[in-house]
């Protein structure tokens, strides 16, 4: 079977879980494609290697010193390197990082870099070829992929090697420069892999064993989904589901690829299959939910169809800039949820005086395939018998996605409210 196989962060935190990946590649001849992340958070290191680099850029853009996080990002390397007792110059490829920390670095090259020495040490311990992504993936100045450039590239690869490791995270620009894919990107670098080489199944190994009802960290005993749709999980991900880049699924629509989510912890566990079209639709897939917004309604008599108001909002909302994520309106009021932001006043000054601004607000999803009138209702008496409030309510029945909003606080304990709601 053709097929690619994509390493988070905690798959690849330090040697042990080194080990744990060449098993499982090995354990197939199947894996000849491997596309890793850079370093997760570990027992001993609490920190990612990206989120180093972040800071690291922030220093050197704020004058500050940085030689303790350089410190931290050499040690992660060098560490996993000697305790698997490879013999890689990764000191060469430190310095000529070093070397390049003056103001004027780009932030995305140095923020690639941590999946790019990842990948040479991976690449060294499983005995195959390291492929840089700057020579696979290339992308247009508009940052959409250029694909008859990178599926000619990525076939001559092939064609010479029996095994390759990739980068995650980034491409090239065609001026050379690096392009990052956003936290995360690592699972659309994998995705594009696989529909450029044609794959019959895309494995995306993490630290856990598949897709679960709710976050485990939540309820330690949610069920998982052995099966679910392509469309459930960029919904859930949108929502706040820590699955996958929610832009991971675009790639794999055109050749139906399948896509299985497993766990390098747990290689026997079979995690869950990710397809076009679900098997046995469930009723629930997933209640989950994100934090950070605020609630904005607007208060006029015939506001509905005075277009001028919803212009000034519309536009005033454009320049701060804010991410909305739902407009309602009814004839005298508009509803607005947005992602909170600073400068919040800058709106409210252009507002009617007749307004109602609420923060501190999370989204509080269900996502599912059959979700009656009836359930919901349960689900809202629910949320009110435990006096949590609900300041928003939608229901998509396209979708059938069912949209809350409750208090930042009281997220978790509406999500395991609505779970023994809908499974007790």
């Amino acid at each position: 079977m053709n097929k690619v196989a994509k390493f988070g962060g905690s798959s690849l935190a330090d040697a042990v879980q080194f080990r744990k990946v060449a098993a499982i590649v090995k354990g197939d001849p199947d894996r000849r494609v491997i596309i890793v992340s850079a370093c997760g958070k570990s027992v001993v290191e609490r920190e990612k290697v990206t989120d180093l680099l972040y800071r690291l850029y922030a220093c050197i853009q704020g004058d500050r010193g940085y030689e303790e996080i350089w410190e931290s990002i050499v040690n992660r390397y060098v560490t996993i390197r000697d305790e698997l007792g490879m013999v890689c110059d990764i000191e060469s490829e430190l310095v000529g990082i070093y070397n390049r920390l003056e103001k004027d670095v780009s932030v995305e090259w140095l923020v690639s870099r941590g999946e790019y020495l990842c990948s040479l040490l991976m690449a060294e311990y499983l005995g195959y070829s390291f492929i840089d992504a700057t020579k696979v993936l290339f992308f247009h100045e508009d940052g959409i992929l250029d694909r008859e450039k990178s599926k000619y590239a990525l076939g001559k690869i092939l064609e010479d090697h029996c095994g390759i490791v990739i980068p995650g995270f980034y491409g090239a620009f065609p001026n050379g420069e690096i392009h990052t894919l956003g936290r995360g990107g690592s699972d659309v670098s994998g995705s594009m892999i696989a529909d450029l080489m044609e794959a019959e199944l895309y494995e995306n190994w993490s630290d856990v064993s598949g897709i679960f009802m709710v976050d485990p960290r939540i309820i330690p005993e949610a069920v998982k989904c052995s099966h679910i749709s392509y469309q459930k999980v960029r919904e859930l991900s949108h929502l706040g589901a820590n699955i996958l880049h929610e832009d991971t699924i675009f790639p794999l629509l055109s050749r139906n690829i399948s896509l299985v989510i497993r766990n390098t912890n747990a290689p026997q566990d079979p995690g869950t299959l990710v397809t076009a079209q679900e098997i046995d639709p469930c009723e629930i897939c997933g209640i989950t939910g994100k934090k950070g917004y605020s609630l904005l309604r607007v208060y006029k008599e015939e506001l509905s169809i005075e277009n001028d108001w919803l212009l000034t909002i519309a536009n005033t909302l454009r320049e701060l800039p804010v991410s909305i994520e739902y407009i309602r309106n009814s004839i005298d009021h508009y509803t607005i949820v947005f992602k909170e932001v600073e400068c919040i006043d800058t709106l409210l000054s252009s507002l009617p005086d007749n307004y109602e601004h609420i923060h501190s607000l999370a989204i509080l999803g269900i996502v599912g395939n059959t979700l009656e009138p009836r359930r919901i209702e349960r689900a809202l008496a629910s949320l009110h018998d435990s006096e949590i409030e609900v300041y928003y309510s939608s229901q998509d029945p396209h979708t059938s996605t069912c949209i809350f909003l409750v208090n930042d606080r009281q997220l978790e304990d509406a999500i395991r409210i609505l779970y023994y709601a809908f499974l007790g």
